[in-house]
């Protein structure tokens, strides 16, 4: 199986799906990608799309969210630091919008971990819109940039299927 369905299965069983695929994660040597080996090969493949699809995992898939530290602690120094932004960006993201993720599910709550020791400004501070401009503008440049840009638009098609799916499972029965 090729990385990008590698990747695309992983997602989809931690879930979010991004494109249709057959049950079952699991890497080139065909161990199961868990909650840290997943992220970490979000990080890894150096693919912009898969990397952005970081930021809903954390807050949507309290396991991976829960395995942050490892994770960091098993990446090479570059991608360890654009694992720890990312991180950053889905705990003031979810500082921004915690009402609205609640509703979609997503209800544990990311500790800040990596903000104070990359420089950057407190995530859960001004609704994370500091800590937010920040890491855009120190990732401005090439694909971290573009991980970060899109990072926003990516959670909000996220919420927005988790909330219209959380709707249709409680919604009560048609009558007749």
């Amino acid at each position: 199986m090729n990385p990008d369905m590698t990747l695309a299965h992983g997602l989809a069983a931690a879930g979010l799906p991004l494109i249709a695929v057959p049950d079952g994660a699991h890497d080139a040597a065909g161990h199961p990608l868990d909650a840290v080996g997943l992220p970490a090969a979000l990080i890894v493949r150096g693919d912009p799309l898969f990397a952005v699809a970081l930021v809903p995992m954390m807050l949507f898939n309290p396991a991976a969210a829960a395995a942050a530290p490892e994770t960091a602690r098993r990446l090479a120094p570059p991608a360890r630091k654009l694992f720890m932004h990312l991180y950053t960006a889905a705990v003031a993201l979810q500082t921004r919008w915690r009402t609205r993720l609640n509703l979609a599910g997503a209800v544990h709550v990311l500790p800040d971990l990596y903000a104070d020791g990359l420089g950057l400004p407190p995530a859960g501070a001004g609704f994370g819109e500091p800590c937010l401009l920040a890491i855009t503008g120190r990732l401005a440049g090439g694909t971290a940039g573009a991980v970060i840009r899109g990072a926003g638009d990516m959670l909000t098609r996220q919420v927005d299927l988790a909330f219209d799916m959380a709707r249709r499972n409680h919604a009560p029965a048609p009558a007749g």
